[in-house]
């Protein structure tokens, strides 16, 4: 674990954690005014792809440069391609889009100034860019629209969903023509998986209210609530914080790394000593037991 204080886009990161197999786990510092915390998950550099182990790494970032997980539940993805797109928890997402090149004019020939209603230089006036794409937007329920570059928004033809009931378990079973898939169960529980395989679970607890599950192959996963996250990375080591301002990272010998970036402390309490107690008088009468004259020789 590297504690480190660095700027991340528009996000101050405080403390970054890196593994083995290369992915980096960032935890932004709190902005004010805002009602979520978040936690940036990238690949230092792309995999060679010369041990098997590599592949899952390689199809995590083929088209990604970087994910920020939000603690509403939200996942931004920040694509190599420069679009950025939004996954939310209800199964909904959004695309944004690059804009198009601007055209370079063709040069005309040079005219008389003011033979007509020309320009001060007499080239005629460019025409203005039309409005292009700017938001793709679908909503968990198929309603899809598009938000233009001068604000206009055009609703265009929705997609086809499907929903099923069990009539034992009452759960609802909800699928879209574009493969995103949502289950919703009695307690409130919804699980939705994302065609780019990014499941997100919302759930109720008794003590910690609405939490968010967020998962994906290749990538850490991430428990968030109101408050706090944790960070789980397939072994029995997790990575806890509250509101990334401080951090406990717990190993699976029972040790703890507490971690305060903003106070500049680290403290590292060790696993409980288990105390075993020495009896020679038992050894004594296991032996005695094993001696000859034990036996009547």
């Amino acid at each position: 674990a590297v504690v480190s204080t660095q700027s991340t886009g528009d996000l101050e990161t405080l403390m970054t954690i890196s593994i083995p197999t290369g992915l980096v786990v960032e935890y932004c510092q709190e902005q004010p005014n805002q009602d979520y915390f978040a936690i940036r998950q990238c690949y230092e550099s792309e995999s060679s792809l010369r041990q098997k182990c590599e592949e899952t790494a390689a199809n995590a970032c083929a088209a990604e440069a970087s994910r920020l997980y939000l603690s509403n539940g939200t996942v931004v993805k920040h694509m190599k391609n420069g679009q950025t797109v939004v996954l939310y928890p209800d199964g909904g997402y959004s695309i944004k889009h690059l804009a198009p090149p601007v055209a370079t004019p063709t040069p005309l020939p040079p005219t008389d100034i003011g033979s007509s209603g020309l320009g001060e230089e007499g080239d005629p006036a460019p025409p203005p860019a039309p409005p292009h794409l700017v938001w793709d937007i679908t909503h968990a329920e198929g309603k899809r629209e598009h938000v233009m570059s001068n604000g206009e928004t055009v609703e265009i033809p929705p997609l086809q969903c499907y929903s099923a009931t069990d009539p034992e378990s009452k759960e609802v079973m909800f699928t879209r023509i574009d493969s995103t898939l949502a289950v919703s169960r009695p307690d409130g529980t919804r699980i939705v998986d994302h065609t780019d395989g990014t499941r997100i679970t919302t759930y109720t607890t008794d003590t910690d209210g609405v939490m968010y599950k967020v998962e994906c192959v290749g990538y850490a996963t991430l428990h968030f609530s109101a408050t706090t996250s944790e960070t789980i990375f397939g072994t029995p080591t997790r990575i806890t914080s509250t509101r990334n301002n401080t951090f406990s990272v717990k190993d699976e010998d029972g040790s703890t790394l507490e971690i305060s970036p903003l106070l500049n402390e680290v403290k590292f309490s060790s696993k409980p000593l288990t105390v075993s107690t020495y009896k020679p008088e038992h050894l004594r009468n296991e032996h005695s037991e094993l001696h000859p004259s034990a036996l009547g020789v």
